[in-house]
């Protein structure tokens, strides 16, 4: 987070390394707590080889003025595609008696 405590680790025994939405739900949380917009993924442990393995961030963050070999970057959670759901039927409804999705 902004004062550089790994609070990942709050959330799952495995921090940073955690599921997908483990990770994703922990730092939502963090930010409705804390009323921030993002926290902070802190890339410079891992010096300039960050930047030969991320080539894309790398380029999207330089762009943005941050070097993430060397500034931490801001991040906030986001949906990039469904994990999971109901099968409808053309009506929307579910083999769960009364639900509708």
């Amino acid at each position: 987070d902004a004062g550089g405590r790994r609070f990942l680790f709050d959330a799952d025994p495995r921090g940073e390394l955690a599921g997908r939405d483990v990770v994703a739900r922990a730092i939502w949380e963090h930010l409705l707590q804390d009323g921030t917009d993002h926290v902070l993924l802190d890339c410079r442990p891992l010096g300039g080889r960050v930047r030969d393995r991320f080539p894309t961030i790398t380029a999207t963050c330089r762009e943005h003025g941050i070097d993430i070999a060397t500034e931490p970057i801001p991040i906030a959670p986001a949906a990039h595609y469904m994990i999971g759901g109901v099968r409808t039927n053309i009506d929307g409804a579910t083999d769960v008696a009364g639900l509708f999705a």
